[in-house]
């Protein structure tokens, strides 16, 4: 072929044939110095190395171009390829990239509308202009188009009896498993079908076609549904799965492009699926006359066939320093002569309006030689797009998702139903979120039975113990250990431990089976604790205001505080309604959206994808809602604390009240201190968070009815009335004595 030279304004010698460079790709890549390509315009063969194994690096200097070689697979070429362009390197000029890669790449490519004139951006035929124009950017020129399409031996059709190649994927099998019985007994390594079935982005092609040929959708619609999990979808997998050692090489499933092609060339096996270039590398070979080439089939009735639509596009690093030389060499590689010359050698359809798939390019009809006319004009319909319009910048990942699963089917990791799962669930989360996934996606986590039973266990028994002790308070309400106790006082802080305590039974009730278990929860919880606390700080202040004057040495004596019954049933009936009030506004925060929700679980450790989809139905609280719950709880507490500090030291006789109320203020304190924490550590375990919660209020209010009680009932129990009367006597004249000699003043030393 004749070489063509890049335009006038390109004036390094070293560049002109670039049109023909395609052509020289073997030679180029395996060099990989620009002294390999002094001269372009010609090519020996074979020129079936793909231009899309390099890319074009621009440095100043006599031989500014050198064309630097890209990993065999589509996956590694884009790995390689995107991080050289975040990485704006300014050598890095042209690039080839799947149409799939336009949405990852775009913002690293020019925009050629700024760089081409408007006849050199119209030559492109206007359907393939949706794979290189994004947001109204046009980052690259389509390069080359492809489809998959079925290859077949038509000498060996034709030597058992079959008129024609397959329509359907029985038929295939049929053919297939018909002549590799009889071909195996003279070539032990013959197969009836090669395809790729390798874990990349050439299986995702494979399986496009299987389910869309299937009836099955085409992986994500056009309109964002992910498609493929359906009973077409599971015979299409099946399928596939059946063929491996059956119809296929076991070695099927490693298979990319080149791979399953040189098996077919080598004569082992009557049919092939893959690209257009196929028949680029047929030429010259003992298969060029004996190949013929066909629609992929289908799944009979009511399906159609359809080859997934491969293509690469030629773009310009954003970045590059040599601008105009880089868009020189774009102008080369997309030009009609480039196109034809490719076309005729390499088997790439061309990508121009004027002979879009090879339009006006084909030889005349010939039985013993295949060429993409054999099988144009394609129906309207063959032709299937991949999903990266869909996925934009996700494509690569999403694709992943595709290609893995159905090659752990193909190897036996996984099996067709599983497989369709995963790669569903993967993808719409991807997609469109977790909150969008179908329920099989989801894992729930729920609370485990010896959890509840652990909790209405230790809740029951601690609300008998309180519920005995506040009848004990009231018997012995005369005595005076528990007068002086003031009984009306423990009998609200045992009230509210026990209503407290019974907001676990509330916490432990599965949500949807009763949506109103976490509000009764929560009022439960609020009310006890208010009622708890808010009797115990009354007690709090009550013994500071009565004994302060004894806290220090020279005080007036007792100050007479009364607090009547009625009184502290006043004091907590304001504190129960501010409570309400409170709830009350957390309830309107919380408006009409429901309490009971389903929440993701965030996994620490997350080691298998059901990790990262399990879910939990928990008590959804408005936030702001539950911050003033929290707050005013904590408020609560803090208030406890600083008066349990301040009057820890009063001396009361000789049960010493003012220590025992300190000691269970301070366990309060302590238990709530370290539960909020550790609770919020754990809050994707429904389990361990419900454990948590009632083990921290039986110990709240246990702890509270052993620091306030346990010395009490054990003086009621060993002494009489008449002997703490007594006790009580001696134990008040020595404290008058001991305050007396502390008035003495010390002698002056010697």
């Amino acid at each position: 072929m004749n070489a063509v030279c890049l335009p006038a304004r390109v004036i390094t010698p070293s560049t002109c044939g670039a049109a023909a460079w395609m052509l020289a790709f073997v030679l180029v890549a395996l060099a990989g110095t620009s002294a390999a390509i002094a001269n372009w315009s010609t090519c020996g063969k074979p020129c079936e190395t793909p231009s899309s194994a390099v890319y074009v690096q621009l440095t100043p200097g006599d031989n500014p171009i050198r064309l630097v070689a890209l990993p065999p697979t589509s996956d590694d070429k884009y790995s390689m390829l995107f991080n050289a362009l975040t990485n704006a390197d300014p050598t890095l000029a042209v690039l080839f990239a799947d149409f799939i890669w336009a949405g990852a790449f775009a913002p690293y490519l020019l925009d050629l509308n700024l760089a081409l004139t408007q006849d050199e951006l119209n030559v492109v035929a206007p359907q393939l202009l949706q794979f290189t124009t994004i947001n109204g950017a046009r980052i690259a020129d389509p390069y080359y188009v492809n489809a998959g399409f079925l290859y077949y031996r038509k000498d060996l059709l034709a030597k058992y009896g079959f008129t024609g190649p397959p329509s359907t994927w029985d038929e295939l099998e049929h053919q297939a498993a018909v002549i590799m019985a009889n071909e195996t007994t003279t070539n032990p390594n013959f197969w009836g079908y090669s395809w790729q079935g390798s874990a990349y982005e050439g299986l995702t092609c494979n399986a496009l076609e299987l389910f869309a040929s299937h009836g099955a959708g085409t992986i994500v619609d056009a309109d964002g549904h992910v498609s493929f999990n359906n009973a077409a979808g599971l015979k299409a997998l099946t399928r596939m799965q059946r063929w491996i050692g059956w119809i296929s090489s076991p070695a099927c499933a490693g298979y990319i492009e080149t791979d399953s092609e040189a098996d077919f060339l080598a004569g082992n096996s009557v049919f092939h699926r893959n690209w257009p270039a196929t028949l680029g590398t047929l030429q010259g070979t003992p298969l060029q006359h004996l190949v013929g080439i066909a629609l992929l089939p289908n799944d009979g009735p009511g399906t159609r066939s359809h080859g997934t639509l491969g293509g690469w596009m030629v773009g310009i690093n954003k970045a590059v320093a040599m601008r105009g030389m880089a868009v020189d060499i774009l102008l080369a590689l997309v030009s009609p002569k480039t196109q034809v010359a490719n076309f005729r050698n390499l088997g790439r359809l061309p990508t121009r309006s004027d002979m879009y798939f090879g339009s006006g390019l084909c030889q005349p009809f010939n039985l013993s030689h295949a060429q993409i006319c054999d099988v144009t004009p394609l129906p309207d319909d063959y032709i299937v797009n991949r999903f990266s319009a869909q996925t934009t910048s996700n494509y690569v990942k999403a694709s992943s998702f595709v290609y893995k699963a159905v090659n752990d089917v193909l190897v036996g990791r996984m099996s067709p139903q599983d497989a369709l799962n995963q790669a569903e669930c993967l993808m719409v989360a991807l997609l469109h979120g977790r909150d969008a996934l179908p329920g099989h996606c989801l894992f729930e986590v729920r609370v485990a039975n010896w959890a509840t039973s652990l909790v209405t266990a230790i809740t029951s028994a601690s609300i008998v113990i309180v519920v005995l002790c506040i009848a004990a308070v009231t018997a012995q309400s005369a005595h005076p250990v528990m007068k002086a106790a003031s009984p009306s006082f423990c009998v609200a802080i045992l009230t509210g431990g026990a209503i407290l305590l019974s907001s676990n039974y509330a916490a432990a009730v599965y949500p949807p089976s009763w949506p109103g278990s976490c509000w009764v929860s929560a009022w439960l919880f609020a009310v006890g604790f208010a009622l708890m606390m808010g009797a115990l700080i009354f007690k709090h202040w009550r013994v500071y205001r009565i004994f302060r004057s004894t806290s220090s040495i020279g005080g007036t004596g007792f100050r007479v505080v009364k607090l009547t019954n009625v009184m502290l049933a006043r004091y907590l009936s304001i504190m129960l309604a501010a409570v309400a009030a409170a709830m009350g506004v957390w309830m309107a925060l919380q408006g009409s959206t429901p309490v009971s929700a389903r929440v993701f679980v965030p996994s620490p450790c997350a080691a298998t994808d059901q990790d990262l989809r399990q879910f939990s139905f928990v008590c959804a609280y408005n936030a702001p809602g539950l911050w003033l719950l929290g707050v005013g709880s904590l408020a609560l507490v803090a208030t406890a604390t600083v008066l349990a500090i301040r009057s820890r030291h009063i001396a009361m006789l000789m049960y010493n009240e003012s220590a025992h109320m300190a000691v269970c203020t301070y366990n309060i304190m302590l238990v709530t201190t370290l539960t909020i924490p550790v609770m919020a550590l754990t809050s994707g375990n429904a389990t361990t968070l419900l454990v948590i919660r009632a083990v921290a209020t039986v110990i709240v209010v246990l702890g509270s009815v052993v620091s306030l009680f346990a010395q009490k009932f054990w003086i009621i129990a060993f002494y009489s009335p008449e002997d703490v009367d007594r006790l009580a006597k001696q134990r008040a004249r020595r404290d008058t004595f001991n305050t007396n000699m502390a008035k003495v003043q010390p002698l002056p030393p010697l």
